[in-house]
């Protein structure tokens, strides 16, 4: 079967929207593995993602990770500060609109067909975090698709 990344669903959507914005790949200050997890991502349309909740493969190393949980905490919200708990109830709104499941086997390929499904919810997704920022989120990611598309070869349909 080749190599199962675990991956909370929203890290999906953060890769292909750091595809579209141009962003560097590259390691991150905290030490967790979304630039090896993305790289992945980025080339092969094939690699089996498990969708989870709570951590994922690109928590592997982060210095915010303790026995297994995320403590790392977050500023932008008042409703929230733990990001794991925010991180669960983003992740719950991007499954429902998506109509995925957390256990649920899929490919880049799959999971971008259904980004229409998350840009179209994005502002209900989102909402609470600023405006601006959403609209940046949903500009870059549908750039992503569209680069991801492109370099694939599986056309405009799946964004």
């Amino acid at each position: 079967m080749g190599e199962l990344l675990e991956l909370l669903v929203h890290h999906f959507f953060d890769i292909i929207r750091d595809l579209g914005a141009g962003k560097d790949l590259k390691p991150h200050l905290l030490g967790h593995s979304l630039h090896k997890i993305a790289a992945k991502i980025r080339e092969d349309p094939q690699v089996k993602i498990k969708i989870v909740m709570g951590c994922d493969s690109t928590c592997e190393g982060c210095s915010k990770m303790f026995e297994g949980r995320c403590v790392d905490s977050i500023s932008h919200r008042a409703d929230f500060t733990s990001k794991e708990r925010f991180n669960d109830f983003i992740d719950k709104k991007i499954l429902k609109a998506c109509g995925l499941k957390t256990g649920e086997i899929a490919t880049p390929i799959k999971l971008l067909k259904k980004s229409k499904f998350y840009i179209g919810h994005i502002f209900q997704i989102y909402e609470g975090n600023d405006i601006k920022h959403t609209q940046k989120r949903r500009a870059d990611v549908v750039r992503g698709g569209e680069l991801y598309s492109q370099k694939f070869g599986f056309g405009n349909d799946a964004v």
